[in-house]
């Protein structure tokens, strides 16, 4: 998960990226920043695996912005 600017997801197997998801294409409004549930959700959707078959996730920035949950109990860090 990239969350700062051009905020995306990306659902790498076995070191082969299977589908990147730029958060921009789901919320239509350039250089969104920021990743949600939803685009969670539509790239494991796009790669057919479930939530249940992660087993690392690495977040990343390139603004050093802290990340604010917009909906702490849909989706946080814990």
């Amino acid at each position: 998960m990239h969350f700062g600017h051009d905020g995306s997801v990306s659902v790498v197997t076995d070191g082969v990226v299977r589908v990147v998801v730029e958060s921009e294409r789901l919320t239509r409004m350039k250089h969104s920043i920021g990743v949600g549930a939803a685009d969670i959700a539509a790239a494991l959707a796009a790669s057919g695996i479930s939530i249940d078959k992660v087993d690392y996730c690495a977040v990343s920035t390139t603004q050093q912005i802290e990340y604010v949950f917009d909906d702490p109990d849909s989706l946080s860090f814990k």
